[in-house]
């Protein structure tokens, strides 16, 4: 009988395909090998190069260095109301508050940082607020109960109130998706903490509907042919 392909383990006759967050790159009976720390395959199995193992992160935050138009300083406030994550194909990757840590730098009462990962399809209604002037250098976090694999794409929701309203022009503006594996990740913007996943200027320019921006971040490396160890 032929011998386990890559992708698959087993002895010849009898193979399956490499469990979720393993791969195997070789004809044989190897084992399937893990993963690189702080990846993985998600619920992808029969995984043929380390390519297929994404990074992940136990945190991701949206850092907000300004939003769109500062109407009285004293009194204005980031308003965000839908911040979601989609992986490679497009399907939302859920959050809940209810068992991740949803946080914010400040929170305006009433309108909590769990309020914009609850994936409410209203244009109106819940959403987050920073407090009153508080709207440069705020940031909006959630902290998974478990890891996520690198989102592919993320959007950002305004509130579109009625015409006259001015909460929408209080979204952001300027920002970047961070992750983190931190145990405590600092809450400095720039700390060795976090890894930039995407940064934009002048990145919501719709008032009315939801912007969706892409994440470029590369798999961790394997260790390569003839060679051993964890990845790097």
């Amino acid at each position: 009988p032929s011998a386990c392909g890559a992708g698959t383990t087993g002895t010849a006759g009898s193979c399956s395909p490499c469990p979720a967050d393993t791969y195997k790159a070789v004809t044989g009976a190897d084992a399937c090998t893990a993963c690189p720390d702080n990846s993985a395959t998600g619920a992808a199995t029969g995984s043929t190069t380390n390519t297929a193992c994404v990074a992940t992160f136990k945190h991701l935050r949206l850092w907000i260095d300004s939003i769109y138009d500062v109407v009285d300083p004293s009194l204005t406030y980031v308003v965000l109301r839908e911040l979601n994550f989609f992986d490679a194909s497009g399907t939302t990757i859920a959050t809940d508050c209810s068992t991740d840590t949803c946080s914010a730098l400040s929170v305006k009462s009433s309108f909590p940082a769990r309020n914009a990962f609850d994936g409410s399809a209203s244009s109106t209604g819940s959403k987050y607020m920073s407090d009153a002037g508080q709207y440069e250098n705020q940031w909006l976090k959630i902290s998974f109960l478990n890891a996520k694999r690198v989102p592919g794409s993320y959007s950002l929701c305004p509130d579109a109130l009625a015409a006259g309203e001015s909460w929408s022009v209080r979204r952001p503006k300027d920002f970047k998706l961070q992750g983190s594996n931190a145990v405590s990740p600092s809450t400095n913007e720039n700390h060795a903490d976090w890894t930039t996943l995407d940064t934009r200027t002048d990145g919501m320019t719709s008032d009315s509907v939801c912007t969706t921006h892409t994440t470029s971040v590369m798999p961790p490396s394997a260790c390569g042919a003839g060679t051993t160890g964890t990845a790097g």
